[in-house]
C-alpha cells in the first residue's frame, strides 16, 4: 500500500501529461483543419466566379479583358465591313454612289449619298469623310476606359498565421507544466524511495538531532513546551520536548558533551548510571520512536505515559554547567 502511494504522484504526472498532449494535438488539429477549410471555400468562391464568367451573358466581358472591343472606330456597332471611299459597306449590298444596309436602329435606308459619304450601315466604319451616321439613331456608347477583371476571393491570410500561432504557444505552455510536473515527480520519487530506506533500519528513523546543545534551556522549560503541544493536540512533537528535556538533563550533569549528530539514544547510554532517568528516558524513546517512524497514530495516552515518568526523573535539576565540545 505504501509503495502504491508513493507511486501515486508519478502516476497522476503521467495521466496529467497525457490528457495535456492529446489537448495539443486537438488544438493543432483543428488549427490544420480551420486553415484547409478556408483555402478550400476561396477556391470554391473562384471556381464558381470563373463559371459564372463563362456563361453568355458575361462573353463581351470575356472579349474586353482579351483587347477586342466590339465597337466600331467612330463607336457605331455593325457586322459587316468597313466602307470603302465612295461609301460604307452595310450587310454586303454597296452601290456605286451609296449604300442601302439596316442600320443600327432597324431602319431601311433608301437615300443616295454623294462620292464622298454615305449611309452609315451596321458595318465595323463609316465613310471615308463626311459620312453621315445612322439613319436609325445615333452613336452606341462609347468603349469602357478599363476592362473589368476576374474577381478574386482569398481567405484571410491572419487567421491561419494567428490560428498556428496559438497552437505553439499552447504548446510552449503545456511543454513547460509537463516538465514542472516531472520535476516534482522525480522529487516525490526520490523522497517515497528514502523513506522506504530509511524504514528498514529503526536506528536511522525518527531520531532527534538537535541543532543547538539542549542543555543550553532548563528541563522545566521543555517541559512546559511540552503541555502546550499536547493541549493543542500535537503529542508527537509533546514528546519529542520530553527527549531534548532528557538531553538537557544529561548535558547539565556533565553526562555528555553536545556534538552534532548525536542522536536521542547517545544520550540515553549516558544515563545508564542513572536508573531513574534512564528508565525514563528508555520510556520516552520506545512511546516515541513508533510515532516518528509513523508506525502510529500519536495519542494522548502516549503523552502521559512519557510525561508522567518524565516528571518524576527529571525533576531535580542538576545545577552544573553543561559542556560542550569546540
Amino acid at each position: 500500500m505504501k509503495q502504491v502511494l508513493q507511486h501515486a504522484p508519478l502516476r497522476t504526472t503521467c495521466c496529467v501529461i497525457a490528457a495535456l498532449a492529446f489537448a495539443v494535438n486537438g488544438t493543432v488539429a483543428s488549427a490544420q483543419q480551420s486553415s484547409r477549410y478556408a483555402a478550400s471555400q476561396s477556391q470554391e468562391i473562384r471556381q464558381s466566379a470563373e463559371k459564372v464568367l463563362s456563361s453568355p451573358e458575361f462573353r463581351g466581358f470575356k472579349r474586353l479583358e482579351r483587347g477586342n472591343s466590339p465597337f466600331g472606330s467612330n463607336g457605331s456597332e455593325g457586322s459587316g465591313g468597313s466602307g470603302g471611299s465612295g461609301g460604307s459597306t452595310g450587310d454586303g449590298n454597296s452601290g456605286q454612289n451609296g449604300t442601302t444596309g439596316n442600320s443600327q436602329g432597324g431602319q431601311t435606308s433608301d437615300g443616295t449619298a454623294g462620292p464622298n459619304g454615305g449611309n452609315g450601315g451596321p458595318g465595323n466604319g463609316g465613310g471615308a469623310s463626311g459620312g453621315s451616321p445612322p439613319s436609325g439613331g445615333g452613336s452606341a456608347p462609347s468603349s469602357p476606359s478599363s476592362s473589368p477583371s476576374l474577381p478574386t476571393y482569398s481567405a484571410p491570410a491572419g487567421l491561419g498565421v494567428l490560428l498556428q500561432m496559438f497552437a505553439w504557444l499552447m504548446l510552449i505552455i503545456v511543454a513547460g507544466v509537463i516538465i514542472f510536473l516531472i520535476v516534482m515527480a522525480v522529487k516525490n520519487y526520490d523522497g517515497g524511495n528514502r523513506t522506504t530506506e530509511l524504514t528498514g533500519n529503526v536506528e536511522l528513523q525518527g531520531e532527534i538531532e538537535p541543532e543547538s546543545p539542549p542543555g543550553e534551556l532548563p528541563v522545566d522549560v521543555y517541559l512546559a513546551e511540552a503541555r502546550k503541544l499536547a493541549a493543542a493536540g500535537q503529542y508527537r512533537e509533546a514528546i519529542a520536548q520530553l527527549l531534548l528535556g532528557a538531553m538537557s538533563y544529561a548535558e547539565r550533569a556533565g553526562l555528555i558533551r553536545y556534538r552534532r549528530g548525536l542522536t536521542q539514544r547517545d544520550y540515553l547510554r549516558t544515563l545508564r548510571g542513572e536508573t531513574a532517568q534512564f528508565d525514563a528516558m528508555r520510556t520516552m524513546v520506545r512511546v516515541y520512536e513508533p510515532l516518528g517512524f509513523g508506525r502510529r497514530v500519536p495519542a494522548e495516552e502516549h503523552f502521559e505515559k512519557s510525561v508522567s515518568g518524565y516528571e518524576q526523573a527529571f525533576r531535580n535539576v542538576p545545577n552544573q554547567e553543561i559542556r560542550k565540545d569546540e
